[in-house]
């Protein structure tokens, strides 16, 4: 049974995920908890943030657009985060 120094502890070393900036998906990956592919997949299919390209090899997401997907991943729909992207 954890102890209340020990769970404070651990809950200290958890690696956190900004909610403003951009991030690139192995940034993320910890907290989505799915493939690349998969993610690539939802993407695509208009169920994830839709990726912003900053050059031919660095695609970021918006980290607001990824705390909301993760609040609600199976009713997300990319759509919800379009206001997001035309204003940044």
């Amino acid at each position: 049974m954890p102890t209340k120094v020990s769970s404070a502890l651990i809950e200290a070393h958890q690696p956190a995920f900004p909610k403003d900036g951009v991030s690139r998906f192995g940034q993320f990956q910890q907290f989505v908890a799915v493939s690349r592919e998969k993610w690539r997949q939802l993407v695509l299919a208009g169920k994830a943030p839709q990726p912003i390209r900053m050059g031919a090899r660095c695609t970021v997401y918006k980290n607001a657009d990824v705390h909301a997907w993760m609040a609600d991943p199976v009713n997300y729909r990319a759509e919800q985060a379009g206001a997001s992207l035309a204003e940044g």
